[in-house]
């Protein structure tokens, strides 16, 4: 988690706090959705014991997110340099370095890894970050269509009035109310 702080403290600002916390929530559902492609597509081809067991094992974790903010990160900073362990790597490698890195020295999960890579890329280099920006703005949309439909049920259900989009005030609508039946009960 240390690395979604640090990944984090650089990307939510340049991106901004919504768009990164609907980023996470995307690369969340993206990355396991590539994690189980590359699995039906990749376990066939795994020939060696420790391969077809890593393979059959059932992988939970947020670590193939964090691989694809640190694409993102990188990508943003493509002629910087990475320090790994006492190994500097430039920016645009780092991030395989790091797969590797965590394979050999770790033992850590190649193919979630790699299929956060893969988010990441689809995201900086592939069609995701413009599909995700179409869909938010369908969602807005959709938020603007939802409040007319809202004031229209207000309207014809409560006998609410708006004006300029603005709500009549509570306070106004009772009064009249009020008026209304005294002058009936009169």
């Amino acid at each position: 988690m240390i690395v979604l702080v640090m990944n984090g403290s650089l990307l939510e600002p340049r991106m901004g706090g919504r768009w990164f916390c609907y980023v996470l929530c995307v690369f969340s559902l993206l990355s396991d959705l590539m994690y189980l492609l590359l699995q039906a597509l990749l376990t066939p081809f795994l020939t060696t014991p420790s391969a077809s067991a890593s393979a059959s094992a059932c992988v939970v974790g947020f670590s193939g997110v964090l691989f694809a903010l640190g694409t993102l990160r990188y990508h943003y900073d493509p002629d910087g340099v990475t320090t790994l362990l006492v190994v500097t790597v430039p920016n645009r490698y780092a991030v395989w370095a790091e797969l590797v890195l965590g394979y050999v020295v770790l033992g850590a999960s190649w193919m979630g890894h790699l299929a956060g890579i893969f988010v990441g890329l689809l995201y900086t280099r592939g069609p995701l970050e413009t599909i995700m920006k179409m869909s938010a703005g369908l969602a807005s949309s959709v938020g603007v269509y939802t409040r007319r439909l809202h004031r229209f049920i207000a309207g014809k259900v409560f006998g609410v009035r708006f004006w300029a989009g603005e709500e009549v005030k509570l306070n106004e609508l009772r009064g009249s109310r009020l008026k209304r039946f005294e002058d009936v009960s009169n």
